[in-house]
């Protein structure tokens, strides 16, 4: 019988510590997304409200499983990386509708950006089912699972889930500002700053992703900052950690986004009721030209709203 050998329960036991580190801490944040969405959610009646609701509950059943699965002293890898990457995916399919929405309802846009947008999204689930018939995995001497994708595979993936987001958010900003050009009003500069710093975080993760799925240090980015080689050599070729982190993040941002939006939204009609200033509620707040309840703001005609025009 072979024995495990100190560096290899040294590399267990430290990857096993992170694992529960990593999910310990998105946890938190997945319960407060999805405890702030649903109070968002029961108040507003617009759609991107719904869908932002809907992601974060997803996230927060996502990590609570984590938990679950993680917990257990003989770990199924193939059940945690399915149900991992499934609920990631409806997570990030509503983030993606919710971008698409508010771009366009700022720019009118036509069916062309739905085209692409549908294309990457089919290209994303091809992907998905790729990497799940052909991933593998490896038990450690402690029970941990260490996840194996194909790199090409997850490189795509990452890659179009990366185009979709910068995309819409470039339709939206580009908009914005253009807007700002006819009505200077200090909501527009807001939407245009929010929306940019949201495109920058999710390009510099994805970025990080791509670069260390390459380097075959996909788990261990977050150690970059250390300069611990040694650490980001024992984490080679495992990708399931550092995928964990990135949709926390981009989840988090999203939830963060819409608080903004709905406490911006409650300012803005609470002092200014007249058409020129109603600007929130109708370029990032409802996108349904919803109001508040007991508004005696006038109401603004929108465009019908369809996913594609």
């Amino acid at each position: 019988m072979d024995y495990p050998t100190s560096d290899a329960i040294e590399y267990a036991q430290l990857h096993d510590s992170i694992t529960i580190v990593m999910i310990g801490i998105s946890l938190p944040l997945a319960l407060e997304g999805a405890y702030h969405a649903t109070r968002i959610a029961m108040k507003e009646t617009a759609l991107v409200y719904k869908l932002n609701f809907i992601q974060a509950l997803v996230r927060c059943i996502n990590s609570l499983l984590e938990v679950i699965l993680e917990m257990r002293t003989d770990k199924d890898c193939f059940a945690i990386t399915i149900q991992y990457h499934t609920t990631s995916f409806i997570s990030l399919s509503c983030i993606h509708l919710i971008l698409y929405l508010k771009a366009y309802h700022t720019a009118l846009s036509t069916k062309l950006v739905a085209f692409i947008c549908i294309a990457l999204q089919g290209l994303e689930m091809f992907c998905l089912i790729e990497m799940f018939s052909h991933f593998n995995y490896t038990k450690g001497p402690l029970g941990g699972c260490t996840i194996h994708f194909p790199l090409a595979y997850t490189l795509t993936l990452v890659s179009t889930t990366t185009t979709i987001m910068i995309l819409l958010s470039a339709i939206f900003v580009f908009n914005i500002i253009h807007l700002s050009r006819f009505n200077n009003k200090g909501i527009y500069r807001i939407l245009a700053r929010d929306g940019a710093i949201f495109a920058l975080v999710i390009i510099t993760c994805d970025i990080a992703l791509a670069i260390t799925i390459t380097l075959n240090v996909a788990n261990s980015w977050y150690l970059l900052y250390i300069g611990c080689k040694s650490l980001l050599q024992k984490f080679s070729k495992n990708t399931y950690l550092m995928l964990i982190c990135i949709g926390a993040v981009k989840s988090k941002m999203m939830s963060e986004m819409m608080q903004a939006t709905h406490r911006r939204r409650k300012s803005a009609w609470s002092s200014e009721n007249s058409p020129e200033n109603n600007t929130t509620g109708y370029f990032q707040g409802t996108l349904l030209n919803e109001q508040p309840e007991n508004s005696n703001a006038p109401h603004i005609e929108s465009p019908t709203l369809h996913i594609i025009k």
